[in-house]
């Protein structure tokens, strides 16, 4: 299966089976297919259209993504998921997931090397100050 990126950002499929999708951009919506099933399932496919190392950590710890399938990932992001098992593929491969501007690295990426625990990472984004 092979996820169109114009019409979403993000999907989640179990056996061919889309039980998520999502239009909105950056960590929202992997952060709401966590909370809405982690502990639930396991086994499925993620299609992101952008995996860095933020995204990475909270694949890791959702524990029901077996592989992802991104439009572009991350250098840093590819080698934590497969270091965890999850297979990966992509269209492109970038050293760094930029900013806006494009002018330096996105700030979710900082972050993401600063907060190596995925679940903390994840109650942060789940309830933003």
């Amino acid at each position: 299966m092979r996820l169109d990126f114009s019409r979403y950002a993000l999907a989640l499929s179990i056996d061919n089976q889309i039980i998520f999708e999502s239009t909105q951009s950056r960590l929202a919506p992997l952060v709401e297919c966590i909370r809405k099933f982690r502990g639930t399932i396991h086994g499925c496919v993620l299609y992101d259209k952008v995996v860095g190392m933020a995204a990475a950590r909270l694949i890791i710890y959702s524990g029901f993504i077996s592989s992802v399938h991104a439009g572009t990932c991350s250098r840093p992001a590819l080698q934590i998921l497969s270091q965890f098992g999850i297979g990966v593929n992509y269209d492109l491969l970038v050293d760094v997931i930029l900013d806006k501007t494009g002018s330096g690295p996105c700030p979710m990426e900082t972050l993401a090397l600063e907060i190596t625990d995925g679940g903390e990472l994840y109650k942060m984004l789940l309830n933003p100050k």
